[in-house]
């Protein structure tokens, strides 16, 4: 790769982007980035956060790096959250250089972290020293974990195993029961966050999270699964300047085994049930209407590259109306071929 072909190329990218989007704030960016390794991922993180402080200069939004392929062997993948400026004030902030979005709503403040990290030879480390930059972000808010609603945590090589505290855990045991020594239950007053656990090629354990600092405009939303991550809703509902809904396709049932429709069909009818919890006239069928008119944004995370395009076409025929991303990752649990989440409001 042309190192300073492909800087123009980001540059050029990323100012079009604020070009287009002129009558919005942008809020959060999420650049998906195909890499080889942890150095080139490492550099085109670096690329890209010159170039946005080059664009966006004292409005940097909050910024996530996520090492997964995108979609069409696409490079690099951008998604761009916005807001519009009639509705919400919003505040740029930064610390310790690390830059994190506030938005000022009639019914509270919500928090955009972005994703935290850092680079350390010593995975207890990365993930204690992340936690409490989480936590610093958290406190100059006046908030705590237990205002995180949704959350997601990308996590380097998921299913590998190592030795830890005397037992051979993945990589994804070890982070949750690493990250658990810091969130006490008590401050979870309405419930858990809806958190995904992500598997990531390269980069540092990283977490990105939304919070709102008014408890009483969420609530947790949950059906019978066979699988809870620690600390985690499926769901959550919450009420900022329309009601919300953020699902997590991370607690949902993946059975069964080898057939991406049929797991891509139950994670969609289990997503259902989640917003159905909030509507009037529920109903079982995924062809129900009003859920297709609320979903707004899906992202599946695939197993085989060779399912994108059966995986896009399943979810278009259902939600029609909703932005899809794909991206191509590992599991932790070998028979799953696809985890979707999403967010919906009505």
């Amino acid at each position: 790769m042309d190192s300073e072909l492909f800087e123009t190329r980001i540059h050029l990218t990323i100012s079009d982007i604020k070009k287009q989007l002129i009558n919005k704030i942008i809020v959060k960016t999420d650049f998906y980035i195909d890499s080889e390794n942890n150095e080139e991922f490492e550099n085109t993180c670096e690329i890209i956060k010159d170039n946005m402080k080059l664009v966006f200069k004292d409005q940097i939004p909050a910024i996530t790096f996520i090492s997964q392929k995108p979609e069409s062997n696409n490079e690099l993948y951008i998604v761009c959250h916005t807001v519009n400026q009639q509705f919400a004030k919003v505040n740029f902030k930064k610390v310790l250089d690390h830059h994190y979005i506030t938005i000022e709503h009639k019914n509270g403040m919500e928090l955009l972290s972005g994703g935290i990290s850092f680079n350390d030879s010593s995975p207890l480390l990365k993930i204690q020293r992340t936690m409490d930059l989480a936590e610093q972000i958290l406190m100059a808010e006046e908030m705590n974990f237990g205002h995180i609603f949704r959350q997601w945590d990308y996590i380097p090589s998921i299913a590998q195993k190592t030795e830890f505290n005397g037992s051979v855990k993945t990589t994804n045991e070890i982070f949750n029961e690493v990250k658990s020594y810091f969130l006490e239950e008590a401050l979870y007053k309405s419930g858990y966050p809806a958190v995904s656990n992500i598997n990531v090629k390269n980069g540092n354990f990283t977490i990105d999270f939304m919070a709102f600092n008014n408890y009483e405009a969420f609530s947790s939303l949950n059906v019978e699964s066979d699988y809870y991550l620690p600390f985690s809703d499926q769901g959550k509902l919450i009420n900022i300047e329309k009601e919300e809904i953020w699902f997590s396709g991370s607690c949902l049932n993946f059975e069964p085994a080898k057939d991406v429709e049929k797991q891509i069909l139950k994670c969609l009818q289990e997503s259902f049930k989640l917003i159905e919890k909030d509507l009037v006239q529920p109903s079982n069928s995924p062809e129900n209407n009003s859920i297709k008119a609320n979903i707004k944004y899906i992202t599946a995370y695939v197993k085989h590259e060779s399912y994108n395009n059966k995986v896009r076409d399943f979810i278009s025929q259902v939600a029609p109306d909703c932005t899809i991303v794909i991206t191509n990752t590992e599991f932790y649990q070998k028979d799953k071929l696809v985890e979707i989440e999403g967010y919906c409001s009505h």
